[in-house]
């Protein structure tokens, strides 16, 4: 038809949104103010994740497939924000969508990626948020709460604002935070002189973050195909 997808994949799903309550729900869309679906999931490297681990600190579950292309754009942004934010204890857990597990593997050493990548066989856990495009990230503050969640963030800008509303108040965008992160930076320069940088970063060119308000708005108008494209076919998860 002539539409290239770049922010988007859509997957089949008729889930629909819970009546009532804050708690996490079991179909549907997990959304802001919701309690963050708890998980306990195989990593890729044979160890295994639950979220509650995490709890009490600010962390980002993050929905990929490394058939997604908009997903490799995101991960050197996620890379970028763990290392800056360390400090803040930030956690990143990714979870993998539909995807071979050979091919994730392959998809993280190639990225580089450090932080742990739960493996969703069968799909519960992306069914448990409501996942129904990818990429898809939730920001999940330090109390298990879902504090943003948004699809195909393809900026710095776009993840820092995202990443504001978990983090202490110094991770809030201002002068203040600015000069705080840039003394943390040229320190760990300083000390790190001889060392090679080799993180690259997106020119900022991708499609703009969609947050959940705008997907809701989408989806309330009938608009469920815009800049979206199907996964490969049927994939094993094996």
């Amino acid at each position: 038809m002539g539409v290239i997808a770049t922010a988007l994949v859509l997957a089949d799903d008729d889930s629909t949104t819970p009546q009532g309550g804050t708690g996490a729900p079991t179909r549907g869309i997990a959304d802001v103010g919701d309690t963050a679906p708890d998980f306990t999931l195989p990593t890729l490297d044979g160890e295994t994740i639950s979220l509650s681990e995490l709890r009490g600190r600010p962390t980002v579950v993050n929905f990929w497939a490394s058939w997604c292309n908009p997903c490799r754009e995101e991960f050197p942004l996620l890379a970028a924000a763990l290392d800056e934010d360390a400090n803040q204890d930030l956690a990143v857990v990714g979870v993998t969508y539909q995807d071979i597990q050979s091919d994730s593997r392959a998809f993280v050493e190639e990225m580089d990626a450090v932080w742990p990548q739960a493996v969703d066989d069968g799909g519960a856990v992306a069914q448990s948020y409501g996942v129904r495009a990818i990429p898809l990230t939730f920001f999940v503050d330090a109390d298990g709460r879902i504090a943003d969640r948004v699809i195909g963030f393809s900026t710095k800008g776009a993840l820092d604002e995202s990443l504001a509303t978990i983090l202490p108040s110094e991770r809030d965008g201002s002068d203040a935070y600015s000069s705080q992160r840039n003394q943390r930076t040229a320190a760990s320069g300083a000390a790190t002189a001889q060392a090679v940088n080799t993180s690259t970063l997106p020119n900022g060119n991708g499609a703009p973050a969609i947050t959940s308000r705008t997907l809701s708005a989408s989806a309330a108008a009938g608009s469920t195909r815009a800049n979206a494209s199907s996964p490969p076919g049927r994939r094993s998860s094996g």
